[in-house]
């Protein structure tokens, strides 16, 4: 939030935020963890140790970006975790329909597909309410 900004921050903003930060910490350790063990996943016959680490890398970096944003209200934000959001979903089906090989991956695809639909659903929500609108210095008439 920039000094002239007086909004709080609505408590949906805050989850979302830390929501983007833990997503953020979570794909940083896949890079690392992809980087540190290499010669273990490049042996192994359906794993790719480069896509692992660069999805890793880009996508921890795009989350702390975005969570920067989100907590500085920045007017860009609620575009981007919008679009982030969609973009997750895909890259997450995508993976797991074309990367992932053991055929227990689709086992609870129910529950995933919910809980996308879900989280999907409320940072929608979280980002039309008009308290989250102000915080990012949106006007309401639009």
């Amino acid at each position: 939030m920039n000094e002239q900004h007086s909004i709080d921050r609505p408590a949906g903003v805050t989850l979302l935020g830390w929501g983007v930060l833990i997503i953020a910490c979570v794909s940083l350790v896949r890079f690392g963890q992809a980087a540190l063990q290499w010669d273990f996943l490049s042996g192994l016959p359906a794993a790719a140790p480069l896509y692992i680490a660069l999805s890793g890398l880009v996508g921890g970096i795009l989350a702390l970006i975005l969570a920067w944003g989100i907590f500085k209200a920045r007017s860009w934000a609620p575009f981007y975790a919008r679009l982030g959001v969609l973009a997750y979903a895909v890259y997450f089906w995508l993976d797991r329909w074309l990367v992932q090989q053991s055929p227990e991956r689709w086992t609870n695809w129910p529950f995933l597909l919910g809980l996308t639909a879900l989280l999907g659903g409320w940072l929608f929500w979280v980002l039309s309410r008009p308290s989250s609108r102000s915080y990012f210095g949106e006007r309401h008439d639009r």
